[in-house]
Parts: structure tokens; C-alpha cells; sequence
């Protein structure tokens, strides 16, 4: 009965010591999983850091795009309406020195043919 009883105690002894250096095994395991998904996690957010500050440095230079589009347009917008003002004048000019001369002509044109009669 104590032979048993002691055998008993040696198997449970056994089996527990067996359920700890598993435990162990299991709980060395999860430590490494967990310093690898660390590790990961670090990764993953220096990534996200990197990513932000390129989109933003590209937001940035996307806007002063935009910016220096919008004073050249309107610069642009500016130098045609000038232009615009100087063909008008420059064609009411012609128009009239044209007509002047139109005049002139019909007067010598109209004086040669009294002379011609």
C-alpha cells in the first residue's frame, strides 16, 4: 500500500514537473512570439511615420503647385487683357487712318478723272 501510494506521489511528481517544463516550452514560445510581433509592431509604425511625412511633404508640394498655378493664371490672365486693350487700340487706329486714307484716294481718284475729261 505505501508502495503504491509512494508510486503513486513519483508519477504525479512526473507528470507535474512534465505540465511545467511544457508550460515552460509554451511560455518561451509565446515570449518569442511576443518580441516578434514587437519588433513587427516598431516596424509597422516607423513605416506609418515614413508614409505620413512623405504624403505630407507631397500635400505640401502639391499645394504650392497649386499655388504658384493660380498667380501664373492670373499673371497670365493680367499680360491678355492688356494685350486684348492694345490690339483694340492698335485696330481702331488702323481703321481710322485707314478710312482717312480711303478718303484721300476717292479725292485724287475723283481729281484724275476731272482731268482725264
Amino acid at each position: 500500500n505505501k508502495f503504491n501510494t509512494h508510486a503513486l506521489m513519483e508519477l504525479k511528481i512526473h507528470n507535474l514537473k512534465q505540465e511545467l517544463e511544457d508550460s515552460k516550452n509554451e511560455h518561451f514560445q509565446a515570449s518569442s512570439q511576443v518580441k516578434h510581433f514587437d519588433k513587427k509592431i516598431t516596424e509597422l509604425e516607423k513605416n506609418l511615420k515614413d508614409n505620413h511625412i512623405a504624403l505630407n511633404l507631397a500635400l505640401k508640394s502639391k499645394l504650392e503647385l497649386e499655388k504658384t498655378h493660380k498667380k501664373d493664371v492670373v499673371k497670365l490672365e493680367e499680360q491678355l487683357k492688356i494685350a486684348q486693350v492694345a490690339v483694340i487700340s492698335s485696330t481702331a487706329r488702323l481703321e481710322k487712318e485707314m478710312d482717312e486714307k480711303i478718303v484721300v484716294i476717292l479725292e485724287n481718284t475723283k481729281m484724275l478723272e476731272s482731268k482725264l475729261e
